[in-house]
């Protein structure tokens, strides 16, 4: 299993196994306090050890609360202060945690394992859960090195993908395989395994100020400290630079607090251009730099070839990455490493709790005011890019039918959205119906508006791409950090009022706000943003796909209507080749048979597709 997990670590293996409990570890080192720390670490005296991959941002806080109640420290690292958390709150400690872990601590005295992921799911935790063994690892071929574990696909994780509606935060495409949702503790104890969730917590307070300038100064220092508390870092800190609001941002904030000294270290950024495409973020982030004063890269295109994605599907016996996310993410993190980065800063997750949610207009319908919702929809529909009547329906009619009822209809509306890919036979056999229509917990929002937020980044494509961005990450050396995805800064965003997220056409009010006269002015009020849809048909030709959709291992299992594949691939070349922007609908699905194509092949020892 260890071996499996190489890549992920260079800097330290360690291995500590004792009656019934065997913890493994590979460290990669990326702050000062764990340089020379050795995982597993463990308290003899009270029979507790850890293995935690990730970081404590609030380190300071959390000591002095640990140390108020009589326990002393004995190391400065992030192991630590995790274990003795657990001493202070028992099975509640992960909600005193400030930062992005997975993380498991064996309580010799209890017999007990208590695992814990992330609120926002960044760091990433599989676990098989079988009648004598219980097993866990940050990626899932870390369990299937295990000869004991049965390599059996599961199907009904295959037929959400295929349908384009991913329900499970949870299964894998191995069965007994499972993920850790974030935001949960798991804990094994007795030969019984319970899954409870920690986070979000019962309710969030409230942000409320007498203006948009009071609001943007308080969300600013929120900002602050998210991007401060990342700093941290062995060696020089990389960034990427979009030329975004989000992650320029980040950038200049960052800068600034190195500027201030604190820490000491250096910033660089990175920004992966594309200059066919006339909106190019290339001269806002080359603006952002020259304001900011940060070392600079702008980088030409340089796409992975078809081997980066069969490679991945291989090594981690998953789905490959996406190349929208990896024409960048590869170019830019092998440069960072280049530059002796292992520090990624990023403005991911901005858009997840700041761009607000269409849900808004159902809270106006509920109030009584029917004028201003309508108002208020027709300047939504420019900036959704939809009708009128999908507005209302999916913002304000939909969020107040009864649940029960939306999941009956649920199906009818996918049906009839959907490109019928999943043939009727592997449909009834997975009861992919009941999949779709299964109920989701949801914390009891005070508005719509909260509720549409929180779905929609707690979605299980929020968590499926999420983990498919950090083991690329992970692979090259590097450790992402989100200042927009900081537990605390969350929660505040989930506090403000949706008007401080969605006003009119402009997303991201208080962000926006907040930057006045910290990044340049074109930057602050840019909305638009480049299509990179054309990487993914770009992706498929260099694999040759037409070939590959000739002959689909998916069909063979009878997972996938083979005709309807051609015909999808044959639609979005041509509308592709024409320059017809219709194509870009197609190309989630095309890429999702391909990549379970790419994930079948290589779990069955098969030779790459294209070669």
């Amino acid at each position: 299993m260890l071996a499996a997990l190489a890549h992920r670590g260079s800097d330290h293996e360690g291995l500590w196994a004792s009656g019934p409990v065997a913890l493994g570890h590979r460290a990669l080192w990326t702050t000062p306090e764990s340089r020379g720390e050795a995982q597993p670490w463990r308290d003899p005296e009270q029979d507790i050890g850890i293995v935690m991959d990730g970081r404590i941002d609030n380190r300071d806080a959390l000591a002095e609360a640990i140390e108020a109640r009589g326990i002393r420290l004995r190391a400065n690292h992030d192991a630590e202060l995790a274990i003795r958390a657990y001493e202070c709150w028992g099975k509640s400690f992960p909600r005193e945690l400030a930062g992005d872990f997975a993380l498991a601590v064996w309580d010799g005295r209890r017999r007990r394992l208590i695992c814990a992921r992330d609120p926002m799911g960044v760091k990433p935790f599989y676990y098989h859960s079988g009648p004598q063994v219980f097993r866990w690892s940050s990626e899932p071929q870390g369990i299937l090195a295990d000869p004991a574990i049965l390599r059996a696909p599961d199907e009904g994780m295959i037929a959400e993908i295929l349908a384009g509606y991913l329900v499970s935060r949870e299964d894998t495409l191995w069965r007994g395989v499972r993920r850790l949702p974030p935001g949960h503790i798991l804990t094994v104890d007795a030969g019984r395994t319970r899954v409870a969730r920690y986070w979000p917590p019962v309710s969030i307070p409230s942000v409320r100020h007498a203006s948009d300038r009071d609001y943007a100064e308080h969300f600013r220092s929120v900002l602050d400290t998210a991007v401060r508390s990342r700093l941290r870092a062995v060696g020089p800190i990389a960034a990427h630079l979009s030329g975004g609001i989000d992650s320029s941002s980040v950038v200049v904030l960052a800068q600034r607090a190195l500027d201030a000294g604190a820490p000491p270290a250096t910033l660089e950024a990175f920004t992966q251009t594309y200059p066919q495409l006339p909106a190019d973020e290339r001269p806002f982030a080359e603006e952002v730099a020259a304001w900011s004063g940060v070392k600079w890269h702008p980088l030409l295109p340089d796409a992975p070839s078809p081997a980066c994605y069969e490679d991945a599907a291989r090594r981690y016996l998953d789905f490959p990455d996406y190349p929208n996310g990896a024409a960048a993410n590869v170019a830019i993190g092998r440069e960072a490493a280049a530059a002796g980065a292992r520090v990624m800063l990023t403005g991911m997750w901005g858009n997840a709790f700041l761009e607000g949610s269409a849900m808004h207009l159902a809270d106006l319908l509920r109030a009584g005011r029917l004028r201003e919702a309508v108002r208020t929809a027709r300047s939504d529909r420019v900036v959704t890019a939809s009708g009128l009547s999908s507005v209302l329906w999916h913002g304000a009619v939909r969020p107040l039918v009864p649940q029960r009822l939306r999941r009956a209809i649920a199906p009818l509306l996918r049906q009839a959205d959907g490109l019928g890919l999943v043939p009727p036979a592997f449909a009834r056999r997975v009861a992919l119906g009941d999949r779709l229509r299964a109920p989701e917990w949801a914390p009891s929002w005070p508005t719509f508006a909260q509720r549409g937020l929180w779905q929609g980044a707690q979605s299980a494509w929020n968590v499926h791409t999420g983990e498919v961005t950090e083991r690329g990450a992970a692979r090259l050396g590097l450790e992402e950090r989100h200042p927009f995805a900081d537990r605390r800064l969350v929660e505040h965003c989930l506090g403000l009022p949706e008007s401080q997220r969605w006003r009119g056409t402009t997303l991201k009010v208080v962000l926006r706000e907040s930057m006045r006269g910290l990044v340049p002015e074109a930057v602050r009020t840019k909305a638009q943003q480049p299509d990179l849809s054309f990487l993914h048909m770009e992706a498929l030709e260099a694999a040759r796909a037409a070939s590959v959709f000739a002959d689909l291992r998916l069909a063979a299992q009878g997972w996938v209507d083979a005709a309807r594949a051609r015909e999808l691939h044959r639609r979005a070349c041509s509308l592709f080749a024409s320059g017809d922007p219709r194509y870009a609908l197609l190309v989630t699905p095309l890429w999702s048979i391909y990549g379970l194509e790419l994930w079948l092949r290589a779990a069955s020892g098969e030779a790459p597709p294209c070669r």
